[in-house]
């Protein structure tokens, strides 16, 4: 059952060290529809790709969408 990305919750962290990277990419999440979004720090900041990852099945479309969004690559680079 899809439950619509209106309702899902998307996590935005920063991994780069970069400040304020994560605010920019959490309003491109938001522009696309996703209204759920919160911003914080990864527990590292020597992530060198960006990653969609998400715990339910039944999300997957939403989280194939962020994954063409941001332009994400590679294997494993959404992943469930």
């Amino acid at each position: 059952m899809r439950i619509g990305k209106d309702q899902v919750t998307v996590l935005v962290l920063n991994g780069c060290g970069i400040e304020g990277a994560a605010a920019e990419v959490a309003e491109k999440v938001r522009a696309a529809g996703f209204e759920n979004v919160t911003v914080d720090n990864a527990t590292y900041f020597n992530v060198p790709s960006t990653r969609v990852s998400y715990y339910h099945e039944e999300n997957s479309a939403e989280a194939e969408e962020l994954g063409d969004l941001l332009k994400v690559v590679g294997l494993a680079s959404v992943y469930c």
